[in-house]
């Protein structure tokens, strides 16, 4: 961008204020701050949209947000708002797409100790308000309480026709 400021020869005209200011940008914004991602639920501000002269594996006028997992031979689940214009990918190290989302979400069964990162992405032109959406991936559920109250029993039986136990 270019400001060009033309001062006129009256007097009354000769001061000029004006300001600059940028928005900040998302720690996560490029690759390298990419964010470790649990199974959790996520929201993201995407009200101010930046661009990224910073820009890895993107166009530095898409808008990414970086996240960052390893995989362990299991399946990664994400769940999304239904919006067009957002992109939600899965990349490897270098930068290759291993797959993309569609809206709403999906599934994608990860390697074990392969780097993966998700990247959430839109162009600068667009603009959104806070989305949300979640991940499952290793989650770690404790449902010890829960047990507890219902008085959940296991009993294991063996199956005399395939020699596979049954759970009940």
């Amino acid at each position: 961008y270019y400001l060009k400021i033309n001062i006129s020869r009256k007097k009354e005209d000769q001061n000029i204020v004006f300001s600059l200011s940028c928005a900040e940008s998302p720690e996560n914004f490029i690759k390298e701050k990419a964010i470790l991602i649990e199974c959790d639920d996520y929201s993201l501000d995407l009200s101010t949209p930046f661009f990224n002269p910073l820009a890895e594996c993107f166009d530095p006028e898409t808008v990414t947000y970086w996240y960052t997992f390893t995989g362990s031979d299991s399946l990664f689940s994400i769940d999304t708002e239904i919006l067009p214009g957002i992109s939600y990918t899965i990349l490897n190290q270098d930068c290759d797409p291993v797959v993309t989302f569609p809206s709403g979400g999906g599934l994608f069964e990860t390697e074990k100790d392969k780097l993966y990162y998700l990247v959430i992405s839109h162009s600068l032109q667009d603009t959104f308000g806070r989305i949300e959406f979640s991940v499952d991936y290793e989650c770690i559920i404790d449902n010890t309480d829960e047990v507890e109250k219902n008085d959940f029993v296991v009993r294991f039986a063996p199956n005399p026709f395939m020699g596979v136990t049954i759970l009940t």
